[in-house]
């Protein structure tokens, strides 16, 4: 099944607000959650750890093996991407894209991009969880 994995992260002094959303190819909502989570550095970590989340919640609970991530982190965007080279140089966030790396073996098709934070269903999941 072909699925969709929208995901964002609000940091703000330190406490990071994830939302995501996963839904199937044709727009059918299957599971969105947002939620205040442990703390994180910058918004690029917080996106990576939302990111994560959404990626364990499908592995766990859907039939998704084409899978198509939304992110509004054009540095998390290159990370992800089949054929970067781009390496994070901090270390928690080196640790947690390995780990992401490691879940998207789970899928037989991964496609990751880019899209604006307004058009991002993610955003307002994340920026609105209290």
């Amino acid at each position: 099944m072909k699925g969709k994995m929208y995901t964002d992260a609000s940091v703000q002094d330190f406490e990071l607000r994830i939302g995501y959303r996963i839904q199937k190819s044709n727009g059918e909502v299957i599971h969105e959650h947002g939620k205040n989570t442990m703390t994180a550095q910058d918004s690029t970590q917080g996106e990576i750890i939302s990111i994560l989340h959404a990626l364990r919640y499908t592995i766990t609970n859907t039939t998704i093996t084409h899978l198509t991530i939304y992110t509004d982190s054009h540095s998390v965007k290159e990370m992800l991407s089949e054929r970067s080279d781009a390496e994070p140089k901090q270390q928690d966030v080196y640790t947690l894209i390995t780990a992401t790396r490691q879940l998207l073996k789970n899928f037989t098709q991964v496609e990751v991009f880019y899209i604006e934070s307004q058009s991002n269903p993610a955003h307002s999941i994340a920026y609105y969880t209290s």
